[in-house]
Order: structure tokens, then C-alpha cells, then sequence
């Protein structure tokens, strides 16, 4: 996970290759200032979307897909899935998108499981 680098504080110097120039610390690659930095990860790596916490950044998409399935409530329905991003904050919002586009077959399906 890493956090947009253009926030880095003098405390986190430590965090920047020679104290000077901002760093990928995914890559291991340095940036001439924050912005570069910023357009690295936005076009390198996966950021999720639905935290509060802004800029949060994953090395890959397994490693999001991981988040989404510790943090988030994804839809599991193989049409979702193949769009990669259909998660929700809370299991309310996603037993609305269920119902809304998927007919509510997850609540059949749970129901058949009983």
C-alpha cells in the first residue's frame, strides 16, 4: 500500500531515496517532484476508490482485488467480475446493486443454500 507521495513531510524523508526526490516505493523509481510521482501511480498502479483514505495505492490488481476481499463487499456475479471494480462500502449496498442488476439472484442463491 502506499499513500500519495506529495504529501511527504520532511518527517518521512526517510521514505524519499537521498532525502531529495520522491519515490515510487513499488518500483523503486525516483520523480523529479510529487506530481510525477502522482501520474507514475495513477498510470503504474491500482488505487482503490472506495476508501475515505485518498490516494491509496496497491502494486497490481491482485493485490487491490486482495483489499476489496478483506476491506470491501465486491460482487462476485461473473459479469461484475469481469469489470474488476464493482465493490461497495457496506453489504447494504451491495444487496441493492444485487437487486438492481442482477434481478437479486444472490438472494436466491442464498436461499437455495439454506
Amino acid at each position: 500500500m502506499h499513500h500519495r507521495p506529495g504529501k511527504t513531510t520532511l518527517e518521512d524523508a526517510s521514505q524519499i531515496e537521498g532525502g531529495i526526490h520522491p519515490l515510487c516505493e513499488f518500483c523503486r523509481k525516483c520523480f523529479f517532484n510529487g506530481d510525477e510521482l502522482y501520474s507514475h501511480m495513477r498510470k503504474k498502479h491500482e488505487e482503490c476508490k472506495r476508501n475515505e483514505v485518498r490516494d491509496q495505492y496497491f502494486i497490481n490488481y491482485e493485490s487491490l482485488e486482495r483489499h476489496f476481499n478483506s476491506i470491501h463487499h465486491p460482487c462476485t456475479q461473473k459479469e461484475c467480475q469481469a469489470q474488476n471494480f464493482v465493490v461497495f462500502n457496506s453489504p447494504l449496498d451491495l444487496r441493492a446493486h444485487m437487486v438492481e442488476v442482477h434481478g437479486g439472484k444472490h438472494e436466491l442463491m442464498r436461499q437455495k443454500g439454506r
